[in-house]
C-alpha cells in the first residue's frame, strides 16, 4: 500500500512590542487535532508561553541600555560644548566609543545566555510532552539556512527506517529567535528573520494505521496577532512535492528515500538509519 508523507510547517511567532507578552496563537492545528485534546493543547501552549516569557527581560534590558547610552552621550556632548573643553574632546570620544562597545558586548552576552536557557527549557518541555503522548515526539531544532527552511513544505521525507511498516507526519512549530512582528503581506510572511539561527519545535506524528496520509496543501501560518492565509503559489504546489513510499520497498529503495530526506535529519540520525538499512542488504 502506498503512502504519501509531506512536510508541514507551522510558525509560532512572538511580538516585539514593548508592552506585549510573548505568546502563541491557541488554535489547534488540524494535524494535531486527532492526537491532542483541547485542554491538552492549551496546557502545551501555556508551557511554551511560560518559557518564551523569559525572553522579555532580554529585550527590556537591551532597550534600557540603549536609552541610557543615548542619554549619557547627549549629556556628555552638551557638557563639552558649554565648557568649551576642546582639549579633552579626543580623549572623551575615545572613552565614549569604548563605553559603547562594552555595553554592546554586555547586552550581546546577556541575550545569548537567555536564548540558551530558553532552548534548554524548551528541550526539557519537549521530552516531558513526548512521554505524555506516545504517538507524538517533540524535539527542539535549529536551522541556519533561510532557503532550506522556506522549502520545507516542498521537499519529501521517508518513513522511519527504524520502525518499518509505519509512517509519520512531520509538523514543525517554528520559534524565531528575533520574535519578529507579524505581517499580513504575503511576501513578508515567507521571509525568515535575518538572525544567525532559527529555532523551531519538530513534532513527529506516528500514523495509527496503514491508510494513505495526504495533507491538502500547505497549512496557514499561525501568528500572534492574526492567522495569515498561505501563499497561493505554495498551496498549489503543496501536493506536487509529496512523494509516494511503498511499505514493502527494497533496502536500495529505502536508501534512496533516505538520501532525499537527508536535509531533515541530523548527521547522527542519518548515519544510524543508513547503517540499519545497509545491514539488511
Amino acid at each position: 500500500m502506498m503512502q504519501k508523507i509531506q512536510m508541514q510547517e507551522i510558525q509560532i511567532e512572538g511580538q516585539k512590542e514593548f508592552t506585549s507578552k510573548y505568546t502563541i496563537d491557541r488554535k489547534l492545528h488540524d494535524s494535531l487535532a486527532n492526537h491532542l485534546l483541547p485542554n491538552e493543547w492549551t496546557d502545551f501552549c501555556n508551557n511554551i508561553d511560560y518559557v518564551l516569557l523569559k525572553c522579555k527581560p532580554s529585550l527590556l534590558k537591551k532597550r534600557f541600555t540603549y536609552i541610557m547610552m543615548g542619554l549619557y552621550f547627549l549629556v556628555f556632548v552638551v557638557g563639552l560644548t558649554y565648557l568649551n573643553a576642546s582639549h579633552l574632546s579626543k580623549l572623551a570620544m575615545v572613552l565614549v566609543v569604548i563605553m559603547f562597545i562594552m555595553c554592546w558586548i554586555m547586552v550581546f552576552l546577556f541575550q545569548r545566555s537567555i536564548r540558551k536557557v530558553v532552548q534548554e527549557d524548551l528541550q526539557k518541555m519537549c521530552i516531558e510532552e513526548s512521554k505524555r503522548f506516545k504517538s507524538l515526539s517533540f524535539r527542539v531544532r535549529k536551522r541556519y539556512s533561510r532557503s532550506e527552511t522556506l522549502n520545507i513544505t516542498q521537499k519529501e521525507a521517508s518513513p522511519s527506517s527504524s520502525n518499518r511498516g509505519s509512517s509519520f507526519d512531520l509538523v514543525r512549530l517554528s520559534l524565531t529567535d528575533r520574535f519578529r512582528r507579524s505581517s499580513s503581506n504575503e511576501r513578508d510572511q515567507e521571509q525568515l528573520p535575518r538572525g544567525k539561527g532559527f529555532y523551531y519545535i519538530e513534532c513527529r506524528i506516528k500514523a495509527s494505521d496503514e491508510e494513505s496520509i495526504s495533507i491538502d496543501g500547505t497549512p496557514p501560518v499561525i501568528a500572534t496577532a492574526s492567522i495569515l492565509p498561505p501563499s497561493k503559489a505554495r498551496t498549489d504546489r503543496g501536493l506536487a512535492w509529496a512523494p509516494q513510499f511503498s511499505l514493502d520497498s527494497s533496502p536500495v529503495q529505502r536508501l534512496s528515500d533516505l538520501e532525499r530526506a537527508k536535509s531533515f535529519l541530523t548527521a547522527k540520525e542519518f548515519e544510524q538509519k543508513r547503517e540499519e538499512i545497509i545491514s539488511q542488504l
